[in-house]
């Protein structure tokens, strides 16, 4: 696995977005983004500079490829798969608030207003091919005392380098330039809620095991209250010390070095910035918090989908791919589940295969890193072919 420097130019932007809420209680943040003490609420909109910055990674040139991360996840999470499509494509991947390099999230998880989030992203990105430089230099307002690079040649960003507003989605039409989206686990909520709702901004998306439950119908008073009481306790165990242990643990294991899937590809280099970009996200406090929010709200997040379904159809292609870590035998319930994915997104005609990866884990990004290329790669050609021959 190559650190990303090795991977042509790089450009660190942090997107304001408008209309978005307040950083959650007690998750701390950059000064002027909302940390402790902060006024408002959820749900206060607010023009650009009232939503929190959004980390955005965007690398390349060509067909645009964009990829959400699940519930911990974060941008280098899709590095392995960066290292195979660049430069073939332009590979974006952003952070949610609460996530990665991004500002704190709100005390609830919208996921129609991230999917919004991104559509907003994507419309700047289609309507900008050749985008201005995004570079930044130095560590981040949240983290002064950082003055390594988590990569050579990446920092983190500095909020105050490169702010902009977005346009509308609407400025894009279905006959424009669309984008492949890859959402992995709990991103499959907001990348299918992006499809539904901003069908012209997406031209075929690709579901990695992502996550499957059925409504709750919980009220939010009630999501809410479980969501601070998660934000608490992470408090309290000290998860920003744990965490990045934790997420190392986890790399390794990726890595090849306790019989992973990167084998020879985890070189020294990869092993030297890893544990850096580790304790740089999840020693966060904005991590921590927006990791206990998003499972808090996981299953109202699967609420707002099911009531999607109902209402805004489906009309980009899509692949579900299922992860089953046995290599022989049958079907788990799990790839189970997701052939039922498979099913319910079928029911608005439009065309849904279910690709079964055997031997792999949930990870399937990180673990299987081929042949997710290979499949993303295949959706570009496929996608950047005249019509006719799609």
């Amino acid at each position: 696995m190559s650190a990303p420097a090795q991977l042509g130019p790089i450009r660190v932007g942090r997107l304001v977005t408008p209309g978005s809420a307040p950083p959650a209680d007690g998750a701390g943040g950059p000064a002027g983004a909302g940390g402790p003490g902060d006024a408002g609420g959820p749900g206060d909109a607010g023009g650009p500079a009232d939503g929190p910055a959004v980390h955005v990674l965007d690398e390349g040139a060509g067909p645009l490829v964009v990829c959400l991360a699940g519930a911990a996840g974060s941008w280098y999470d899709w590095q392995p798969l960066a290292d195979r499509l660049l430069p073939g494509c332009r590979l974006v991947r952003l952070d949610r608030p609460g996530a990665g390099l991004s500002d704190a999230a709100g005390d609830l998880v919208d996921a129609a207003l991230e999917a919004d989030r991104v559509a907003a992203l994507l419309a700047a990105l289609l309507l900008d091919p050749a985008p201005g430089d995004r570079v930044t230099a130095g560590p981040s307002a949240a983290h002064p005392t950082e003055p390594e690079p988590i990569a050579p040649g990446l920092t983190t960003p500095d909020p105050a380098a490169s702010d902009a507003t977005v346009p509308d989605a609407a400025a894009l039409t279905s006959t424009g330039p669309r984008a492949v989206v890859v959402a992995h686990s709990l991103g499959g909520f907001i990348g299918e809620l992006l499809a539904r709702r901003h069908p012209q901004l997406v031209s075929r998306l690709v579901l990695l095991d992502a996550s499957v439950e059925a409504p709750s119908g919980r009220p939010p008073v009630q999501v809410a209250a479980e969501a601070a009481r998660l934000r608490r306790w992470s408090r309290r165990l000290g998860a920003r010390r744990w965490g990045p242990v934790l997420r190392g643990l986890a790399d390794r294991s990726w890595g090849g070095l306790w019989g992973g899937s990167w084998g020879a590809a985890f070189d020294a280099q990869a092993q030297a910035w890893l544990p850096r970009a580790a304790r740089t996200v999840y020693g966060r406090a904005e991590v921590v918090a927006g990791i206990a929010t998003e499972l808090a709200c996981y299953r109202a997040m699967a609420d707002e989908v099911a009531r999607a379904r109902t209402d805004r159809p489906l009309r980009a292609p899509t692949v579900v791919v299922a992860a089953q870590r046995r290599r022989r035998g049958p079907a788990t319930r799990w790839v189970r589940r997701q052939h039922g994915l498979a099913t319910a997104l079928r029911a608005d005609g439009v065309a849904v295969e279910v690709v079964v990866v055997r031997g792999c884990g949930h990870a399937v990004m990180l673990e299987r890193p081929d042949l997710v290329a290979d499949l993303v790669a295949g959706l570009v050609t496929r996608e950047s072919a005249p019509p006719g021959r799609r």
